[in-house]
């Protein structure tokens, strides 16, 4: 039996396969299924979109693509990105609108406030590739 495998896996994964174009950092991420003696790639689910990583609260690890026009975020069932295992969110609390390129956040009145790179933001703003965003006690990264 192959030391590497696990008796009970879970029956998804995600893996990441990174490489540098152009000072941009490409991602090619797929969920795979144990299969046979190995895993094998059911399908690639996001390759080159903007996406939230999160680095340091609950939801550290997870992956969120943008991939609407507008994107909300806070503990509300409505949202697009649900986080609703961090009290310090609220129910709406930022938004993130894909523009002319550009991904723009603001906040929409949260109470706790929404941070680019340790400032609280008072009014849209773009973000850059690598900027960590902080709602509430949760960080990620943006990556486009």
């Amino acid at each position: 039996m192959n030391a590497a495998r696990n008796d009970h896996p879970s029956p998804f994964v995600l893996a990441k396969n990174r490489t540098r174009k152009n000072a941009l950092s490409q991602y090619n991420i797929a969920v795979m299924r144990m299969g046979g003696p190995g895993y094998t790639t059911i399908t690639t689910i996001a390759t080159n979109s903007p996406r939230l990583i999160g680095l340091m609260g609950a939801y550290t690890g997870k992956l969120y693509p943008l991939v609407r026009v507008t994107v909300s975020v806070g503990r509300d069932k409505s949202n697009t990105i649900v986080l609703a295992d961090d009290r310090m969110i609220s129910r709406r609390h930022a938004e993130i609108h894909l523009q002319n390129g550009d991904a723009v956040i603001k906040d929409i009145g949260s109470t706790n406030g929404t941070f680019v790179n340790g400032s609280r933001i008072v009014s849209a703003l773009i973000l850059r590739a690598g900027d960590e965003i902080r709602f509430g006690d949760t960080r990620f990264r943006f990556e486009a």
